[in-house]
């Protein structure tokens, strides 16, 4: 038996087709809204065919039990902890598995904006931190009950809003997963927690790379792809950064900020400043702030 919905305890939320086309000519709305948004817990025999796609992109995020999806008959096994988003008008399908069905959090989105939220091919099944007080599940269900209480313009406005929050913690899930712990989960983030720790030191490029176990170009070649900046450019910024503190809450000369920061020359120092700040030292501690 294959069903599309209604499983024990599941909450969602469909918005009527007057109401979408209604968003989908306002300007206040047509950049990124969702059509449907839901939650399926122990989702038995929980299946979905598209021949022809949907409309929408649909993110499915699993969090217990296990599932799959396929995207133009390319099956992949999803697991708790993995999410995927599926592009608009593509053949797809997926469901639960029936040893150990999944629960999942999902929602269909679209407008002007949604192509921004979307994932590569290659990579459209994502791994994730999962805990307890996970964000987007609180995300999640707040909008789902939100949605729930009515439709009016400001609750629409508040969902829309919270859905481009919930979006990003999808799209850039690195970034969630290292704002979620300590401990830096790729070779980038290692290098960047390296430089903040030497930010008071002169360090070169052949040191970062030694200290996360790759040759300088191999590195250099990474992190610019990632960050789209060269690693020593980045190193800058960050010192540039630290500047701004040390102006913004503390008496020190100009000078002496340089000199923290492992420049030898201050006058240096100020035209770096200014080149990435667009002010001088002097103007930015003279400039009114907060």
């Amino acid at each position: 038996m294959k069903k599309k919905e209604g499983f024990t305890g599941q909450n969602s939320v469909n918005l009527p087709g007057s109401l979408l086309q209604e968003l989908a000519k306002d300007a206040d709305f047509n950049k990124l809204y969702l059509t449907d948004i839901g939650f399926y817990p122990n989702a038995v025999h929980h299946f979905r065919e598209r021949k022809e796609g949907c409309a929408e992109y649909v993110l499915i995020f699993c969090v217990a039990g296990k599932g799959w999806f396929h995207v133009n008959q390319e099956k992949k096994k999803v697991e708790a902890g993995q999410f995927f988003i599926l592009p608009p008008d593509r053949l797809h399908g997926y469901g639960s598995l029936n040893s150990d069905p999944w629960t999942i959090y999902w929602v269909h989105f679209t407008g002007k904006r949604a192509e921004q939220f979307s994932i590569s091919d290659n990579e459209l099944l994502q791994s994730t931190m999962l805990n307890e007080n996970d964000k987007r599940i609180t995300l999640f269900e707040e909008i789902i009950q939100l949605l729930g209480t009515g439709l009016s313009s400001e609750n629409l406005s508040y969902a829309m809003f919270c859905l481009g929050h919930l979006l990003a913690m999808f799209k850039y899930n690195r970034i969630y997963v290292r704002g979620q712990s300590m401990v830096p989960n790729d070779v980038c983030d290692q290098a960047i927690a390296f430089m903040q720790n030497k930010v008071y030191q002169k360090v070169k490029l052949e040191e970062i790379a030694k200290a996360v176990r790759l040759s300088p170009s191999h590195f250099s070649s990474v992190f610019k792809k990632r960050t789209q900046r060269a690693p020593m450019e980045y190193f800058i910024f960050l010192k540039i950064q630290k500047s701004c503190h040390l102006l913004d809450t503390s008496n020190l000369r100009i000078k002496e900020i340089s000199s923290s920061l492992g420049f030898d020359d201050p006058y240096y120092f100020s035209r770096l400043f200014s080149k990435v700040m667009l002010l001088s030292p002097v103007a930015y501690r003279k400039k009114r702030k907060g």
